[in-house]
């Protein structure tokens, strides 16, 4: 039987915060991200906060759905919906996803492919995750 409390075996989950960087339509942001042992993830960046929920996958591979607001600093309204196939090789993630940007009544304006990487900053969902 697989001993599921190793510490191999908590390195292959996301859980913990992440920064990193994310490249799409020629722009590269900033990013802090936030994933719980309950499957929430929390996200900020410097024009968006955004929750949704994550799925381990097979041999540290997984997946999120992201709903993101665009903050009064952004100068912008409405909000992104992200999907996201993700993997883990020891402390970095990497991935690729799809991101939908939506007008505040709606009104799907852009779809964009989105690349990533990150880091693993802590082994804990960040205070700010559940606010």
């Amino acid at each position: 039987m697989l001993d599921t409390n190793s510490a191999t075996d908590a390195v292959q989950t996301p859980v913990g915060v992440w920064t990193g960087q994310v490249s799409y339509d020629g722009h590269t942001d900033s990013y802090t991200i936030s994933f719980a042992p309950d499957g929430t993830v929390a996200l900020r960046t410097s024009a968006t906060v955004g929750t949704g929920t994550w799925a381990a996958g097979p041999t540290g591979g997984f997946t999120y759905d992201l709903t993101e607001t665009f903050t009064p600093a952004s100068g912008r309204a409405g909000r992104v919906e992200a999907h996201v196939e993700a993997s883990l090789e020891g402390a970095a993630h990497s991935g690729v996803g799809t991101a939908r940007i939506y007008t505040p009544d709606g009104v799907m304006v852009h779809t964009t492919t989105a690349e990533f990487t990150g880091e693993r900053v802590g082994d804990a969902p960040a205070a700010w995750h559940a606010a």
